[in-house]
């Protein structure tokens, strides 16, 4: 069982900043990395899954190197968090079609309305309202939880 440590630096800002340089990553690839593309014309930025990737080599190298977490727990983590990712993006899109289903429906079989099929952006806006509210909801919700160690949260839970 690997018990991480928070602050394996002693150094609260170092430890800090070696937690946050696979994001850092990302972000530098994803927008700064100058690139050419197939005709030779330079942009920044390379494309998000190449960029990813870079990120999770970042973070099997801090994990592994700066916060002593061993390999084959560094691999089952990452397998665990793609496998929630996709489990959550599933639930996105079964959410959505369920949700618009469930709208034609109602407009067809209860107001006997023919129901048209909602542009693009309709659709897309409702995701990213609902996305945002997922959002703010877990960070409002999770407030102060970092204040504490993760043993006494536990215990104050039971």
């Amino acid at each position: 069982m690997f018990y991480q440590n928070y602050n394996p630096t002693g150094n609260v800002l170092l430890s800090t900043f070696l937690a946050a340089v696979p994001i850092l990553v990302l972000l530098y690839f994803i927008a700064i990395h100058p690139s050419r593309d197939a005709t030779g014309k330079r942009h920044l930025g390379i494309a998000a899954p190449y960029a990813a990737f870079a990120g999770v080599i970042a973070a099997f190298l801090i994990s592994c190197v700066a916060f002593h977490m061993p390999v084959v727990s560094a691999i089952s983590a990452f397998a665990l968090g793609t496998l929630s990712g996709f489990l959550g993006i599933i639930w996105i899109v079964v959410g959505a079609i369920l949700a618009v289903g469930a709208n034609a429906a109602l407009a067809y079989f209860v107001f006997e309305v023919k129901w048209p099929v909602p542009s693009a952006v309709v659709v897309l806006g409702g995701w990213a309202a609902v996305s945002a509210l997922t959002v703010a909801t877990g960070l409002f919700s999770n407030r102060g939880i970092c204040d504490h160690p993760p043993l006494a949260v536990l215990r104050e839970e039971t």
